[in-house]
Parts: structure tokens; C-alpha cells; sequence
């Protein structure tokens, strides 16, 4: 099989497909299909729902210590799971976007979904991060002189790329839909689009 291509691989219902493909820097494994419907748009609701979510726990964190104290380690745990599944819908989309016929939109979500998963990947690194320190801060005998700056350092920038990266979600999912969609429904009986 030449460098870069796909096997074509025969497809019975409720089977799941990963697809080995040779590329330039070894094997490529995308699980692509599950039931005979690609995985992309299934996969895309964990990032999307999960990274806003973590912003929102990001600032309940942030406004009470209290609330620090309980949510801090599932927060961080929820933030490892989000950025495998930042990277499962990731690989999913370009997969899919092989298949895909090239539009405007299609570039467009490509393009949005790229800058996305960048940006959410500071996101989560710095929600865990600040997160892991200031818990392994709070279990030492004597605290460094710096670790009030750096943590709330690392809190500002915690919530500045969370508000980035929730807006930034919400873009590249609602091009997937807008290119997915537009000009495949037909408006409701009557012509009234207002429903």
C-alpha cells in the first residue's frame, strides 16, 4: 500500500473500525467508524461539553477557597479527561475530513478546530498545573516566597484561556454544524422559518 493511504476495510453494522494507515512517520491509527456512522460528531461533545464546564468550575474555584478545597483534584482529573477527548475528536475530524468533499466551511471548521484544540490544550495545561501546585504547595512544611505570585499567576491565565478556549469550542462546533447542515434541511411546512 502506498505511503499516505487508506486500506479500504468492508463495513458490517455495529462495528467499530480503526484504520491503519502507512504515513511518512510511521502508522497512523484513527478509530474512525462505530455502527457504520463516523465517530467525529460523537466525539466532539466531550470537548464541547466538557470544556466550558471546566471553565465554569475554573471560576467557582477561583471565587471560594472553600470550594477549592472540594473540586480542585476532580477538576484537574475532568481536565486530563477533556484533553484526551480534545484529542480523540481531534483525530476523528481529520480522518472524517479525508472523506469529506473540501468547501468553504469545511475549511473554515478545519481551520477553527485547529486554533481550538491549541487553545484548549494551554487551557487544560494550566488549569492542571495551577491546580497540581497549589495542592503540593499546601502539603509542604514551609512554602516558597513565590508561590502566592505564581499561583495566582497561574489562576489568571487559567481564566483567561478557559473563556478563550469555551469561545473557541463553541466556534469550531458550530461551523462543523453549519457546514454539516446548511442547505441539507428544507424549512418547516408553511415556509415559516421561526418555527
Amino acid at each position: 500500500m502506498p505511503t499516505g493511504t487508506r486500506a479500504e476495510v468492508p463495513l458490517t453494522d455495529f462495528q467499530t473500525v480503526a484504520i491503519m494507515a502507512p504515513t511518512q512517520r510511521g502508522y497512523n491509527v484513527g478509530v474512525t467508524l462505530l455502527a457504520s456512522l463516523p465517530l467525529h460528531p460523537l466525539l466532539v461533545h466531550i470537548p464541547v461539553v466538557l470544556v466550558p464546564l471546566l471553565f465554569a468550575a475554573t471560576i467557582a474555584i477561583t471565587v471560594r477557597r472553600s470550594w477549592f478545597d472540594k473540586l480542585a483534584i476532580t477538576t484537574a482529573l475532568v481536565a486530563v479527561v477533556a484533553a484526551f477527548g480534545t484529542l480523540l475528536a481531534s483525530q476523528s475530524g481529520e480522518d472524517l475530513q479525508e472523506q469529506a468533499t473540501r468547501t468553504a466551511k469545511v475549511s473554515q471548521h478545519v481551520e477553527l478546530g485547529d486554533q481550538a484544540k491549541v487553545i484548549i490544550a494551554g487551557f487544560l495545561l494550566m488549569l492542571f498545573v495551577w491546580v497540581a501546585l497549589d495542592w503540593w504547595f499546601a502539603r509542604m512544611a514551609t512554602r516558597p516566597p513565590q508561590a502566592g505570585a505564581l499561583l495566582k499567576g497561574l489562576m489568571v491565565l487559567s481564566l483567561v484561556l478557559g473563556a478563550f478556549a469555551s469561545t473557541w469550542v463553541f466556534r469550531a462546533g458550530h461551523s462543523g454544524a453549519d457546514a454539516t447542515w446548511t442547505g441539507r434541511t428544507a424549512p418547516p411546512a408553511g415556509g415559516d422559518n421561526d418555527g
